[in-house]
Formats: structure tokens, C-alpha cells, sequence
């Protein structure tokens, strides 16, 4: 086996545990088809209740955030349970979502790579995909960005 197939193939059972992992750590049926949490992060015109943790774990959480984002294709709500998740990082609802609102990303390009990715390592038709990229159980990109990700990836 050649080392870019070695990696294509340990990229793609590290998504396959990825994608495990949050089915079953999200795997709540009361969240909506769309792959938003069943208790979305608030609006940037609502405000987060305040938190009592001090603000260094604010800027810890945009830290993590950024390096979530960087190493890997994430949606906005995947972010945020990523945050959220008390497997993962664990952080305040609050902490989340002010991290997620404040890390540098195009979620749009995010829903591109995570496209992209999916198509090296597990190529599937344009549904499978649109599905995979918006459902609960996937990646949790809104309709706009996993259509944006299937235009971009010529499906």
C-alpha cells in the first residue's frame, strides 16, 4: 500500500469514528431533520445567559474552537456540540456559543472540505452526501451550505 493510501484509508476510519462518535453521543431524537440541536444556541440579537466561569475560559474556548476548525470541516452546530459535548471539550452553553460566534470561519468552505473529504474517502452519490452533510448524525450543515458544498464538488 502507498502512504497516500495508507492515509486515505486512516483518514477515513478516523471520519467513520467521528461520525460514530456523534451518533451516539448526539443521537437525541428530539433534535429537528435540519441538524440543528434540539436547543440551539441563542441568536447573536439574544443574549447568552452570563457565565460564572471567568473569561480566560471564553478565549480558551475561541482557541479550541479555532483549532477544531482548522484541522478539520466543521458546521456551525457541529461546532457547538463539539464544545458542548461533555466527552469532548465540556464547555457552558454560553462559552460555546460565544467561541463558535467568534472563531474564524467561512461555513461555506467548511461545508466544501467536509464534501471534499467525504468524496476522497467514501465516495457516495449526491444524495448520501447531501444527507450525510446535514443530517444530526453527520456533519449538521445547514441546506444552503451542504447544496454550496455539492455545486462546489460538481454534484
Amino acid at each position: 500500500m502507498t502512504r497516500t493510501t495508507t492515509a486515505l484509508l486512516l483518514l477515513g476510519i478516523a471520519l467513520i469514528a467521528v461520525v460514530a462518535v456523534a451518533v451516539v453521543s448526539f443521537g437525541d431524537d428530539s433534535e429537528a431533520s435540519t441538524g440543528q440541536p434540539s436547543t440551539p444556541p441563542t441568536t447573536s440579537s439574544q443574549a447568552a445567559p452570563p457565565s460564572t466561569a471567568p473569561e480566560v475560559s471564553r478565549d480558551e474556548a475561541i482557541e479550541r474552537a479555532q483549532l477544531y476548525v482548522d484541522s478539520s470541516a466543521f458546521s456551525y452546530a457541529g461546532l457547538y456540540e463539539q464544545l458542548t459535548n461533555e466527552v469532548a471539550e465540556g464547555y457552558p452553553a454560553d462559552i460555546a456559543k460565544h467561541a463558535v460566534d467568534n472563531v474564524e470561519a467561512d461555513w461555506m468552505a467548511e461545508a466544501v472540505e467536509a464534501a471534499e473529504q467525504y468524496q476522497r474517502v467514501m465516495p457516495m452519490p449526491r444524495e448520501q452526501l447531501y444527507e450525510m452533510l446535514t443530517s444530526e448524525y453527520g456533519d449538521g450543515f445547514t441546506p444552503e451550505e451542504a447544496e454550496h458544498a455539492l455545486a462546489a464538488v460538481g454534484m
